[in-house]
């Protein structure tokens, strides 16, 4: 099976506020079985692929692979240059483009949840992240 593209550019969605910034991220990816009987998640947005001896196997190492993929780059320091590179781009609350997205605006790292993988429709899913200061 080839891999799917997204139907259009990623978007951040960022709301300042005075005390501090949040970022919405909505995420999407499809699972599929090989010939094998090996379970497949992947996540085109962020470049991430998963596997596992069943679906539900195949979508918890996502959730895992996704939790991973953004500590790693908060630990980092590079998760907008990353998220950049995969062709996210930042939204303000009126939906109009903003550069830079400022993940980094705050000494702290910002703190994170993945919401559970939500089966969408045959063989699609999605999620959001969702990251605060």
């Amino acid at each position: 099976m080839g891999t799917a593209s997204r139907s259009g550019p990623s978007r951040l969605l960022v709301h300042k506020r005075p005390d501090r910034t949040d970022v919405d991220m909505h995420i999407e990816g499809f699972v599929y079985e090989e010939r094998d009987g090996t379970w497949v998640a992947h996540c085109p947005d962020l470049d991430l692929s998963s596997c596992g001896s069943s679906e539900e196997d195949a979508y918890s190492h996502m959730h895992e692979a996704i939790d991973l993929f953004v500590r790693s780059c908060i630990e980092r320091g590079t998760l907008e240059r990353a998220l950049t590179e995969l062709g996210w781009r930042c939204l303000g609350p009126t939906g109009r483009q903003q550069k830079p997205c400022n993940l980094a605006a705050s000494d702290a790292p910002p703190a994170f949840m993945i919401d559970a993988i939500k089966r969408t429709h045959e063989g699609r899913w999605s999620s959001t992240i969702r990251l605060g200061h």
